[in-house]
């Protein structure tokens, strides 16, 4: 018949993230690499069971039970879980949580309705009837299981509205286009405009005050991915979060949130590099434009043609920019550029930048001739005392001698075996350079360290 039993993983791990990895050299043989299974229940360090039951408001179709999902996130390390519940009844369990405190999320997604995805008016939220996930109850399941962890949830606000394109603008262009709402609290939601119509509907809010904001992004013209000229916006024709008009759904639904987007201003240049670096690094380039007087949220990018060199940022603001030129340095399975990041024109910081205006005009021949990175390298050793995982915890960094920051990618982790590390991409010229420690993981948890930092050299 078969027996209810708990997943483990080697040593004794309830996860695959705990989990202990198994090293073999070439030709080598491990033994007495075992496991026990228990039947749920019977071993006191694993196998805890969760079970409650989900109800939909009064009136709501039962087919929305499809699209809500119940989570199991622990408060601390790791064993997150997620089980869909029973489309008839609204129950869930989960049969093989590692024992410790957990967040229950019940959340609210889109689900097949037989011709498209649908999302449904409801309200996620988390065990102890709260949206938000510090004020959420924690529950305990370190000694035993529990069940009775129920959740009723509540028909959502809605706010709806419509888009409209500027004069002459291509009507595909709506395709492009997508609304958020978010709120201080945490809650939010988008959706995308309905691109034969340029009406929006976002369902599920819980009741507060909402920020709207119109997103111009990419649509497939069936040959390429293509951006629009139009200014992004928050509701009501403002540029930023801060000087947006509340929407607010605490008492009722609301409609007629609509927004009339404008045409966008460009940049273009070119990005050169340096003599005798390959060719492909220009790939790993991104540019981006910023507003210079910190107004809008974010900044536009684009990235040069791999061939030419050749950059065009669009849908900007009237205003004044900050153009940068960064090497992406998250790309996997890519050798990092050693190339050094810079704004226009030719500054290695924000306030050195030469700000570029479209206030009246595109703005063309904004370009950049990137420069060969110069390093900084060293070792750091842990006090005589210091556990030797504390190594994993310390970074090292570099700042101007004004104590500016040249930005992302200009720090580096030590080699937690050798205490090694480099610094590398660094334009000519002074550097301080620091060394701290933060957290890190121990296998089960986020541990802390007890070392002090300082800068070079021993300062």
């Amino acid at each position: 018949t078969g027996i209810d039993t708990t997943e483990q993983w080697w040593n004794q791990k309830n996860a695959l993230t705990a989990a202990d990895p198994i090293t073999l050299t070439p030709a080598q043989t491990r033994t007495n690499i075992n496991g026990t299974i228990h039947p749920i229940g019977t071993d006191p360090d694993s196998g805890r069971s969760v079970s409650g039951v989900v109800s939909l408001p009064a009136g709501a179709p039962l087919e929305w039970l499809g699209a809500v999902r119940v989570s199991a996130q622990p408060v601390s390390g790791s064993g997150y879980q997620s089980v869909s519940v029973d489309p008839v009844t609204g129950a869930y369990s989960f049969t093989d949580l590692a024992p410790g405190l957990y967040r229950i999320q019940f959340s609210v997604n889109p689900f097949w309705n037989g011709a498209g995805y649908t999302k449904p008016n409801l309200v996620g939220e988390y065990y102890g009837d709260t949206a938000d996930w510090n004020s959420a109850t924690v529950l305990d399941v370190s000694a035993a299981s529990t069940s009775g962890i129920d959740a009723q949830l509540a028909t959502g606000r809605t706010i709806r509205g419509h888009v409209t394109l500027p004069e002459g603008a291509d009507p595909a262009s709506l395709s492009a286009i997508s609304v958020n709402a978010s709120a201080m609290t945490g809650g939010s939601g988008n959706t995308q405009v309905d691109p034969a119509t340029g009406d929006y509907e976002i369902t599920g809010l819980p009741s507060g005050v909402y920020q709207v904001q119109f997103n111009v992004g990419t649509y497939w013209d069936g040959a390429a991915s293509v951006k629009p000229n139009l200014v992004s916006e928050y509701y009501d024709n403002a540029a930023d979060w801060n000087t947006a008009t509340p929407v607010d759904v605490s008492t009722e639904d609301r409609s007629g949130i609509d927004a009339t987007l404008q045409p966008g201003r460009s940049i273009t240049g070119t990005v050169t590099l340096p003599a005798g670096a390959p060719a492909e690094w220009l790939r790993s380039v991104s540019v981006s434009a910023s507003a210079a007087n910190g107004s809008m949220i974010g900044s536009i990018g684009a990235t040069p043609d791999p061939e030419t060199g050749n950059y065009t940022i669009t849908g900007l603001a009237p205003g004044s920019y900050q153009v940068a030129f960064r090497v992406m340095t998250s790309m996997p399975g890519v050798e990092l550029p050693n190339l050094v990041d810079e704004y226009y024109d030719n500054a290695y910081t924000p306030s050195t930048a030469k700000p570029v205006d479209v206030t009246g005009a595109d703005k063309t021949g904004i370009d950049a001739m990137l420069e060969s990175g110069r390093s900084i390298s060293g070792t750091i050793t842990l006090p005589a005392d210091a556990p030797a995982e504390w190594m994993q915890a310390v970074g090292v960094s570099v700042m101007t001698p004004s104590g500016e920051y040249l930005g992302y990618g200009y720090n580096a982790k030590t080699d937690p075996t050798t205490g090694a590390y480099t610094l590398s991409r660094l334009p000519a010229g002074d550097f301080i350079v620091q060394f701290s420690a933060s957290g890190y993981s121990d296998g089960t948890s986020w541990a802390s360290t007890d070392i002090a930092s300082e800068y070079y050299d021993d300062a």
